[in-house]
């Protein structure tokens, strides 16, 4: 917990105290542990990304205790945009028994409610909507489901929904089904996306040892990209193995 002894989440006192005590409160009143919540160093990259971005609107796959959504919402808030729901979490489990609303009633409690837009259903069906209606986004988080099929849909939309020069983020990447997108994702779509640096937006410029070493064994746990072109390919556009 070095991030919060260096103060670097005070911008949300909510989140603070979500991972300093590791629970939650639900909506019945009582108390869950926040297991899937980020961790610090993510989430203060997400901050500092965002805030260096300035990205007017932000979506993510996967709410759960709020964790990230905190840090969009209030970034948003930060950089002095009006609450226009302009952050968007797709989550079809928020109000699961084992969940309980622990991400709104969190949300709620940081006062920035009138910042989100949730969507209650899972992001298979979500997402392609979302490009009917053309919508864009400047920063993308994607964190649900972990298994590859659904990391690779949720990328095939995403990247479709992202705005010119727009930044798509994938969380726990040393998982073999995440890792696995990846691979394609350098193999095949170098035209659409290139390999974003996050360095720069990790506490302390990214200069511990730890995420160094992970960093050269291709193990870090989040990875992003940026798009720079769309991803229309010719129907027989040479196919690398990944």
């Amino acid at each position: 917990m070095t991030a919060l002894r260096r103060s670097e989440l005070d911008f949300c006192p909510v989140l603070k105290e979500l991972l300093q005590t590791r629970r939650g409160m639900t909506r019945s009143g009582d108390y869950a542990h926040t297991a899937n919540i980020s961790t610090p160093n993510n989430l203060i990259t997400l901050r500092n990304l965002h805030l260096a971005t300035g990205a007017k609107k932000t979506m993510e796959v996967g709410f759960g205790c709020a964790g990230s959504g905190l840090v969009f919402m209030q970034t948003h808030k930060d950089l002095g945009t009006l609450p226009q729901r302009q952050h968007l979490a797709i989550d079809p489990y928020q109000r699961a028994p084992w969940l309980d609303q622990i991400g709104l009633v969190a949300v709620e409690h940081a006062g920035l409610t009138e910042y989100l837009d949730l969507r209650e259903e899972v992001s298979s069906l979500v997402l392609p909507n979302l490009v009917m209606a053309k919508a864009r986004y400047d920063l993308a988080y994607i964190d649900g489901s972990h298994l590859f099929e659904d990391v690779f849909v949720d990328f095939y939309f995403v990247l479709r929904l992202l705005a010119d020069q727009g930044i798509v983020l994938f969380d726990d990447c040393a998982s073999p089904h995440i890792s696995k997108v990846l691979r394609f994702i350098r193999a095949n779509c170098a035209s659409s996306l290139r390999e974003f640096d996050l360095t720069p937006y990790r506490p302390a410029g990214g200069k511990s040892l730890k995420y160094r070493v992970a960093r050269l064994l291709g193990r870090t746990q989040m990875v992003a990209f940026q798009k720079i072109g769309e991803p229309d390919r010719a129907w027989d556009s040479p196919f690398r193995n990944f």
